[in-house]
């Protein structure tokens, strides 16, 4: 007598996201089951009223309703609670409202419990619901460490696994269950919502001692609403939730396995094994797992409630030990073959053309290395103190710790200090110098010797995203590296508009691929946040390129959301100090390193491009010569003009559309130059100085030369000379500033890196906080008072806080009036005064406050002080040094205490900076994979492609998914074939097949363990049989190929070409997070000669296949050992030689 069955149906919205009525086609299908259920129980949770009036429809034996939507599995103990009358040798059928089964599945799953009394749960093959011909899930498995693997995922079915049987799991979808072993086992785990509750299930069942079973013959079509499996769609919400469930899941199982002792080592560990993967995740470029990563582990280590109920159910039933089940599980040599087959098939069958980089033999390296001659020639000179000085250049700081504790968020010990956040500049700074760590100056110098050819090597990266011409990437190298910002940059001794300008390249090149490459996106969010840093002038450019990057990026908008992400965590400290504390809100974009007299240029100088308000040294070269003065006024404009006009022709391109945002960038940058030419921020002695338009103006640079690169490249005729003579002015124009380096007349210098006389900088080294008073005298009866802590001043010291605070502290006031009464002859009492700072030091420079000054009257103000001090009992003259006249305080003066800020506050902005500067250091780390994924694309952007050597990126997508679909489609059908010859017992050439070898054997001897094997062989198709299949499969030719004959017709033998003979079983099979692995058992192998293919198609087939699949029967009686039927499989060498003659 057939048992009697129940069917449960788990409800909740009862559609689909796509509106699709799910509901009624599950139950609809049921009703119309050849063997139908007994019994039906609708369990409807959270489900509205017309849900609920669609089930009463049908008739159920109970409807059972919930308030709040209820997980599948809590939601079957609701349906099981209902039902007190359950039978001893009842069977459950569990299905959700989008579990279509085909007629006959009921009928074959009871059968398969039938006629094997020890199998205990039998599950069906579940089908694609969007596309019946793939399969969604067939059998399930598990590692070593308890990650889960679907045996076959997301492959077309041809029938190449109806000869499975025993497995270790199986999906909750439509799974037939003994309700005795059900309800012995306690049911499903309520702490598992759509992951692994089926897998759970059966791992328990094998631990009672019963069997699992997939039944081939009963397929059940499930369309992915997530109730009783994984919710398929393709939104970036639904990834992460899968993930984030399928991790916990892992995670959940591994507790509630693990045993007593071993128990807290795994709850230790989640944590940190969720950093580790956090990693993991950033190299491998899959940043939207690092939530579900963190939040599953931190889950899974405070849920003990449904921990300890879990493992106290598996407790009470468990009579079977682990080792039981090893042979079941997948072995990690079998992972990492999978891996490697599913790397291999995640290449595109058809990729895009990618030309050779040509560096070396297209003349760049020769560019570069001349640039690299032309540094050392102008720098290397001034290198004699082993420092160099410049205008708002100084050495760093002598120590990395120094470096870092002067970039944190804390007190800014310059002048009489203040307490803030520390310029962004600092922390690039303190990178710089932990670079060159035994010397962090160093680091300094390097980049200051190596600025011309780095420029160079930049600027002729970014025209390879241009050109394919050597020519014009030569062409732009020169150019760059010749503009005018750059070289009066470099002459004037500016380090934060030097990296401006050689990162700005890098920036276009980076985040010209940034929308399609989690590689190019890490970089650029690098880059940004370094060039805002030391140019924050330059923000509006960098925003309006990331917004035309926005607008124009079909995807990849979360990438280039990131690439904003670590500059705005970089400057979040200065703006809640500088804006919302202080309301300076403008001063944010103040010039960070030493105030410099920042002379502002006129309109049309800046129009050229030109920083500097001298014209580049042309008008003082031609003054009082032969030539008229007018001449030295039209040596720019003329010298410029080609570039000019190349620029301007590149709106009639055809490549319009990358020149006019370019323009559109260039003129933000020509006028962010202009409006911080009238910003008057920092301030410097006793004036305020505009900021420095070099860095705005490189941008401005940039477009002119990348849009010109456009206009060559478009020029086949004449476009040499043009280039030439453009190359050649720009170089022309910038001599009179190149030549005042080595001649020693432009303001980078030799600095020997004392800011002080050596005598106190000997002094500083015994004790760092000594203190020194600085006295400038200006020249009109005024001077400038500045207190300076250790050796002397720093770049890495410096605060645009300070720098910009234009009304004066008490603390600075005070400062003040005790620099006055030691100047003069007054009845102060000048110990206390000093000691009042911890002032031990004074020194009367021998440099004027400010620039202009008369040298007499400084001289002799100069002379006036001294005399005052050395009058002063409270100070001993030291005497002259090469930094000024020295005196030294009578009394040794008290350390002051610095003011110490929130320990915690500056943690906690150390460690969020840090955690987003590595994340996008880790994303930026090439690896093979992005390299892979990178050759898919052209180097050069917006390429004007002929329709014979490229088609369009829609008809390649179109063309790669067909190949794929046949390239599917061919494995199945060998694998088919060769099944089918087996059965009909095709006669072999081997020896006799050797005995079955064990579920889930690894023996070396034997296929590999736990894999479905499938037959490997050479399709004996000819290209046009595939080539009509395409036809067939891709319904009818698209315009595009209507127009290009030629292009459809390579189709087919492209395709061919290259179709893997990977094992149909594992291919395409996506995993959860340790790849797949197929069912049942294989055995060694016996080869097959296929006639069609006699030298290729070498295939094994297992023991018992030539006669028909094996039944669902038990074992014999020494133990429940499953006889399973298994597919045929290729040899390792078959597969190996095979897949080599392919490649």
């Amino acid at each position: 007598m057939s048992p009697r069955v129940t069917a449960i149906v788990v409800v909740h919205s009862g559609h689909g996201r796509d509106g699709s009525d799910h509901l009624s086609g599950t139950l609809s299908a049921l009703a119309a089951q050849t063997r139908p259920a007994d019994r039906l129980v609708i369990v409807a949770t959270g489900a509205p009223d017309s849900v609920l009036d669609t089930a009463r429809g049908f008739a159920p034996t109970q409807l059972v309703t919930a308030p709040d939507t209820l997980p599948f599995g809590q939601a079957v103990a609701l349906a099981t609670r209902s039902l007190p009358d359950l039978d001893q040798d009842e069977l459950l059928w569990f299905l959700a409202q989008d579990s279509t089964p085909r007629p006959d599945a009921l009928r074959v799953l009871v059968g398969a419990l039938e006629t094997a009394p020890s199998v205990a749960i039998a599950a069906p093959k579940v089908l694609d619901g969007q596309d019946p011909s793939m399969i969604a899930s067939f059998g399930q498995s598990v590692t070593r460490f308890g990650a889960r693997v679907d045996l076959v995922s997301d492959e077309m079915d041809q029938g190449q696994h109806d000869h499975s049987s025993d497995v270790l799991g199986a999906q909750a979808t439509a799974m037939l269950v003994r309700a005795s072993v059900f309800r012995e086992l306690g049911g499903f785990d309520p702490a598992l919502v759509s992951f692994d509750g089926g897998l759970d299930l059966s791992i328990r069942a094998r631990l009672v001692g019963h069997r699992v079973a997939v039944a081939p013959a009963a397929a059940v079509l499930d369309h992915g609403d997530g109730v009783a499996g994984p919710r398929r769609d393709t939104r970036a919400s639904t990834r992460r939730r899968n993930t984030r469930l399928a991790r916990f899941s892992q995670l959940h199982r591994r507790l509630v396995y693990s045993p007593a002792w071993a128990l807290w080592l795994h709850w230790l560990a989640l944590v940190p094994t969720a950093l580790v993967r956090v990693v993991v995740a950033l190299l491998r470029k899959r940043p939207e797992t690092i939530a579900a990563e963190i939040g599953s582990a931190l889950q899974a280590a405070f849920s003990r409630q449904r921990l300890g109920e879990a493992r106290r159910r598996l407790g009470r039933a468990k009579t079977v030990p682990w080792s039981a089940l090893a042979p079941l599980r997948i072995s990690w040599s079998e992972v990492r073959r999978r891996r490697r087959l599913r790397a291999e098939d995640d290449v595109p069958v058809i990729a895009s053309e990618r030309s050779a980089l040509r560096f070396f033999d297209g003349g760049g390296a020769w560019v570069v290395l001349a640039s690299a001659l032309l540094g050392v020639a102008l720098v290397v000179p001034l290198l004699g103190g082993g420092y160099l000085a410049g205008a708002n250049l100084t050495q760093l700081s002598g120590s990395i710790g120094e470096l870092w504790r002067n970039a944190g968020f804390g007190w800014r010990d310059i002048s009489v200090g203040q307490a803030g956040a520390a310029d962004p500049f600092a922390v690039v700074l303190a990178v710089l110098g932990s670079i060159t760590f035994w010397q962090p100056s160093a680091a300094v110098v390097a980049i200051m010797v190596a600025a011309l050819p780095l420029a160079t090597l930049g600027a002729w990266f970014a025209m390879v995203r241009l050109t394919e011409r050597s020519a014009v990437r030569i062409v732009g190298a020169i150019l760059w590296t010749v503009a005018p910002p750059f070289v009066v940059a470099l002459a004037d001794g500016r380090l934060h508009a030097v990296l401006v300008h050689l990162l700005v390249p890098w920036l276009f090149y980076a985040g010209t691929a940034a929308a399609r490459s989690w590689t190019a996106a890490g970089a650029a969010s690098i880059i940004a946040a370094v060039i805002a840093a030391s140019a924050p002038s330059t923000i509006p450019v960098l925003l309006l390129g990331w917004l035309i990057l926005l607008l124009v990026s079909r995807r990849g908008v979360g990438r280039l959301l990131w690439t904003i992400i670590p500059g705005l965590v970089l400057f979040a400290p200065l703006v809640w100090t500088q804006g919302v504390r202080r309301g300076a809100w403008l001063s944010i974009v103040a010039d960070p390193g030493l105030p410099a007299n920042n002379v502002t240029p006129s309109g049309w100088q800046l129009l050229l491009g030109v920083p500097s308000g001298d014209g580049l040294g042309w008008p003082q070269l031609v003054q009082g010569g032969a030539l008229p003065d007018v001449i030295g006024s039209l040596v720019l404009p003329v010298a410029f003009l080609p570039l000019a006009v190349c620029a301007l022709a590149s709106l009639l391109q055809r490549r319009v559309a990358i020149a006019a945002p370019l323009l559109l960038v260039g003129g933000v940058g020509l006028l962010s130059a202009v409006v911080g030419s009238h910003l008057f921020l920092t301030i410097f002695g006793a004036t305020t100085v505009p900021i420095w338009t070099g860095s705005a103006l490189s941008f401005y640079w940039f477009a002119l030369i990348l849009c010109a690169g456009i206009t060559l490249d478009g020029w086949r005729r004449g476009s040499a000379g043009v280039a030439a003579a453009a190359a050649v002015a720009a170089a022309v124009a910038v001599v009179p500033v190149v030549v005042t380096i080595p001649t020693h007349t432009a303001a980078l210098t030799a600095a020997d890196g004392r800011g002080l006389p050596a005598y106190v900088s000997a002094a500083a080294t015994d004790d760092p906080d000594t203190r020194t008073l600085v006295l400038r005298p200006r020249g009109d009866d005024t001077l400038s008072a500045v207190l300076v802590r250790g050796e002397g001043e720093t770049l890495d010291r410096q605060s645009t806080i300070v720098a910009t605070s234009h009304i004066a502290t008490e603390d600075e006031a005070r400062l003040a009036e005790i620099a006055g009464n030691m100047v003069v002859a007054s009845g102060a009492d000048t110990a206390a005064d000093l000691d009042e700072f911890g002032i031990r030091f004074v020194v009367v420079s021998q440099l004027a406050a400010q620039q202009g000054a008369n040298p007499a009257a400084v001289a002799a103000q100069s002379t006036q002080i001294a005399a005052v001090l050395d009058a002063n009992a409270a100070l001993s003259a030291v005497g002259d040094t090469d930094r000024g006249v020295l005196w030294q305080a009578s009394e040794a003066a008290v350390s002051q205490p610095v003011p110490t800020i929130a320990a915690p506050l500056r943690a906690a902005i150390f460690i969020v900076t840090a955690v987003v500067f590595l994340a996008a250091l880790l994303l930026s780390a090439p690896t093979v994979s992005s390299r892979r994924q990178a050759e898919l694309h052209p180097r050069s952007i917006g390429q004007v492609r002929s329709v014979e050597s490229m088609t369009s990126e829609k008809r390649m997508r179109r063309r790669d998914r067909a190949a794929r679909r046949r390239h599917r489609a061919d494995r199945g059908r060998r694998a088919t074939a060769s099944s089918t010859r087996e059965r009909r017992g095709r006669p072999t050439a081997a020896a006799p097949a050797a005995a079955p070898a064990a579920i889930g054997s690894t023996d070396e001897g034997s296929a590999t363990g736990g894999v479905i094997g499938a037959a490997r062989a050479e399709s004996a198709s000819s290209p046009s049989e595939d080539a009509a299949e395409e036809r067939s499969r891709d319904d009818r030719p698209s315009e595009d190929d209507a127009r290009d004959p030629a292009g459809s017709a390579e189709d087919a033998p492209v395709a061919d070409a290259t179709a893997s003979t990977a094992d149909p079983d594992i291919a395409d099979a996506p995993t959860d997070a340790e790849g797949t692995a197929g069912v049942g058992t294989t055995a060694a192998a016996a080869a097959d000669t296929d006639t069609h293919a006699p030298d290729e198609a070498r295939v094994t087939a297992a023991p018992g296949s030539a006669e028909e699949p094996a039944a669902l029967t038990d074992a014999p009686a020494d133990g429940d050992t499953p006889r399973t039927g298994s597919a045929p499989e290729a040899s390792a060498n078959d597969d190996n030689e095979t897949n080599g003659e392919e490649r």
